[in-house]
């Protein structure tokens, strides 16, 4: 996963290991091999405890680029998934969009 989004953060129960601001890319790492261990990621990310588990990484970076074996990834972008070319590249662009939020 990457993203700068505190909700998704809070989502995945990865806020203790994650930097609020968007001024850098969170980047979480499942080092789980096969399904048992991508299962037992995702129950424990469904109970907020990721953050804890051994193999499961977490850093903030300002750019990475993704690497696989494939020609194409599948990839989440705002909830709608769509098949992107490889590598992937994720880079915070200051400046490249600017939010309202109301004030409380």
């Amino acid at each position: 996963i990457v993203c700068n989004n505190p909700h998704q953060m809070r989502v995945f129960g990865v806020e203790n290991v994650s930097s609020p601001s968007r001024s850098v890319l969170n980047v979480y790492v499942a080092r789980a091999t096969g399904w048992a261990g991508l299962l037992w990621l995702a129950v424990r990310a469904a109970f907020r405890t990721l953050d804890s588990a051994r193999n499961f990484e977490a850093f903030t970076v300002e750019e990475v680029t993704i690497h696989t074996r494939r020609h194409t990834a599948r990839v989440s972008i705002d909830g709608e998934v769509t098949d992107l070319p490889t590598p992937l590249q994720y880079r915070v662009r200051r400046g490249g969009l600017r939010v309202v939020e109301p004030l409380s």
